[in-house]
């Protein structure tokens, strides 16, 4: 038998999250907010937001809802980058 080989992500998730994390960090800087504030209003750590921003992880889809109700960014805009504000 082989041995069992860790599976290669895929690249289009990989993709997905780094295009995330840097539309999260160019708005987080657009609106002079640091890393913390951030954090602090989604009650996640620093370190976890961090990740985000540098597409280490996923942002999880439970907490889109309070990215769109604190940006005032649709959520078409925060997957897609098209459309933008809230009505």
């Amino acid at each position: 038998m082989r041995p069992t080989s860790k599976s290669q992500p895929d690249l289009r998730e990989v993709e997905f999250k780094q295009t995330f994390g840097r539309r999260l960090k160019a708005w987080r800087e657009e609106r002079n907010l640091t890393q913390e504030q951030i954090a602090h209003f989604l009650n996640v750590g620093r370190d976890g937001y961090k990740k985000w921003e540098y597409g280490s992880t996923a942002f999880p889809s439970y907490l889109l809802s309070s990215l769109v109700m604190f940006s005032q960014r649709s959520i078409s805009w925060w997957l897609t980058g098209k459309d933008g504000l809230l009505p």
